[in-house]
């Protein structure tokens, strides 16, 4: 299964198996603990596989230099819904990569990986309409390199958060067929992160060779709240019904993130995706 590279030239690349075969592996796991937690109680389970999309990524990291990297990237995504009486879960695994650059030609090279769950809450009859109120929890290692800058070079960053949600639903009827309006939204507020320190790739809670494992790992973590981090995203989705039960899909999804730390990083980042959706 590949996944698309999408260099600022626009020329694309197809490689990367082992990274979406990768991506799969930890889907499937975690998947699995999601059925031991709730499929006695489920209504309705739906299997999400994107097809490869497009991103478009602006990043500026302080520790580089104040200017603005962008362009185009690759994505790829899974995800798997339960509906249940009184509540649903959502969970999404996301990867990105590709190469950016500033204005003077200057090459970012990018990865991403993340997981992100939202759980709702809501009637039993409304569950397919409506505002629904609950939270999300997301996950996001992120690297990246310029390779004419050796000294800043295979730098990275790591947040665990969690934050309240919202989902709208709307379902309606165009030329006898059924579609689907939907738009989740979520802000992270509370959390934890890790980020490179301002000269090396290791968090700073490594820089003392005498701190190593747990204890570099606990020196380095930092509060993810805001005014020292932040979070947010929308995803709106149309949805078409097909006889069979299953749907096609078509789906964008925006976030901001910054961290702040030894040194800020800020991200705006905007990707279309079509995919399938399958009743389970």
């Amino acid at each position: 299964m590949p996944t698309w590279e999408v260099h600022a030239t626009g020329k694309y690349d197809i490689r990367m198996h082992k990274r979406a075969d990768t991506l799969i592996y930890i889907f499937i796991l975690l998947l699995s603990m999601q059925a031991v937690s709730g499929y006695a109680s489920e209504k309705e389970r739906y299997l999400f596989t994107w097809l490869p999309g497009i991103r478009y990524a602006a990043e500026r990291d302080l520790a580089y230099s104040p200017l603005l990297y962008s362009g185009l990237q690759g994505t790829y995504s899974i995800a798997y819904s339960s509906e249940k009486n009184f509540s649903s879960d959502y969970l999404a695994v996301n990867y990105a990569q590709g190469n950016i650059a500033n204005t003077h030609g200057n090459i970012m090279k990018l990865h991403m990986a993340g997981i992100q769950t939202f759980k709702f809450y809501h009637a039993e009859a409304d569950r397919h309409k409506g505002f629904h109120w609950g939270w999300s929890n997301n996950n996001e290692f992120n690297t990246r390199n310029i390779e004419d800058i050796g000294n800043f070079n295979d730098r990275n960053e790591y947040f665990t958060s969690f934050g309240p949600a919202a989902r709208y639903r709307l379902p309606f009827s165009l030329f006898n067929r059924q579609f689907h309006l939907e738009a989740l939204a979520h802000v992270q507020l509370l959390g934890f992160k890790l980020q490179s320190s301002y000269v090396t790739s290791l968090p700073p809670g490594f820089e003392e060779p005498s701190y190593t494992g747990i204890e570099g790992f606990l020196r380095s973590i930092e509060l993810f709240y805001p005014g020292n981090a932040w979070n947010a995203g929308i995803q709106p989705t149309l949805r078409y019904e097909l006889k069979s039960g299953n749907m096609l899909s078509l789906s964008y999804r925006y976030d901001y993130l910054r961290l702040k730390g030894v040194h800020t990083v800020e991200k705006s980042r905007g990707s279309w995706s079509f995919g399938i959706i399958t009743a389970l």
